[in-house]
């Protein structure tokens, strides 16, 4: 008898184990696995990027000026003196620029850039700075017209004996050719971007762009301007790619090239003395002003990525 009851003990026992068991099984079983935790894209805060590509650049050049200047040539001898004064006026205008064709004028760009992006919904909004270094070289080709007006008159003395003033007049038309090289690039802009998917961003830029240019290798200068770009980035978690087009329209400017100047000399032989004496007013201005253009692709580096 008391074999039998510990028999039904250990049935009892058995199944109760054998039920616990199989509820457990059948709750995993209709219960779903967690997914894994996905990386959301992160489009705020600061970033760096790098980025390389092509250029166009169409460049204008307008010189005016004019010089006057006055001249005194003497001749004197024991007892005599021939003098002859000559007032000189030589107007020079010239213009030139690239043509419509700007095969010729591409070039490469190489820029760093850093900003600082906000995201609210599916819009940003950021600032970033670009420093750029260029090779662009622009063949300046035009023409030239110049005018010259000369009157002159000689004076014998003793007996201030003067002969007819005589006047010369000449023009001229010629082509000119010159180079032009824009160096470097700083450029300040705000971005404006929408956010298409979570990891795909179309963006519009404006701001002020300032360049490097030299004219005729010794003539450097800056010029300055407005600046727009439109572009596409897409994210890839720890960087971003992205393909950007960027235009800046550099105001005219104008450079002094005024080179007034005095001469004086005296040259003796014999008893005769020779002398001679000048002074011209110089004014003349080199006017610039170009058209920029660049497609760049490049990587994006968030910074917030480094600390996570």
């Amino acid at each position: 008898m008391r074999k039998l009851h510990t028999a039904l003990l250990s049935t009892v026992a058995l199944v109760a184990a054998l039920s616990v068991d199989l509820a457990t099984a059948a709750d995993l079983a209709v219960r779903p696995l967690s997914p894994a935790p996905v990386a959301v894209p992160r489009w705020d805060g600061a970033y760096v990027s790098f980025s390389a590509g092509g250029s166009w650049t169409k460049a204008d050049e307008n010189l005016s000026g004019s010089t006057t200047g006055v001249s005194v040539d003497t001749t004197s001898f024991p007892g005599a003196q021939f003098i002859t004064t000559t007032n000189s006026q030589s107007i020079t205008s010239d213009s030139q620029g690239t043509n419509d064709s700007r095969s010729n004028r591409a070039g490469a760009v190489f820029t760093l850039t850093t900003g600082y992006n906000l995201v609210w919904s599916s819009w940003l909004v950021g600032i970033q700075s670009e420093t750029s270094l260029n090779r662009n070289h622009i063949r300046l080709e035009g023409s030239s017209a110049n005018t010259f007006n000369s009157t002159s008159q000689t004076v014998f003395n003793p007996g201030g004996i003067a002969f007819t003033p005589v006047t010369q007049v000449s023009s001229s038309n010629s082509a000119v050719f010159s180079d032009l090289e824009n160096k470097w690039t700083i450029s300040e802009m705000g971005r404006l971007g929408f956010l298409v998917t979570p990891n795909i961003l179309v963006y519009a830029l404006g701001g002020w762009s300032w360049a490097g240019f030299t004219w005729a290798q010794d003539n450097a200068f800056t010029l300055n301007g407005p600046t727009w770009g439109v572009g596409v980035e897409k994210d890839f978690g720890w960087l971003r790619g992205f393909v950007q087009y960027k235009g800046i329209h550099y105001r005219d400017k104008d450079i002094n090239v005024s080179s007034p100047n005095n001469f004086s000399s005296t040259t003796t032989i014999g008893t005769t003395v020779f002398t001679s004496n000048s002074t011209n007013s110089d004014s003349a201005f080199r006017r610039f002003s170009a058209d920029y253009a660049e497609i760049t692709a490049g990587i994006t580096i968030p910074l917030n990525n480094l600390f996570r």
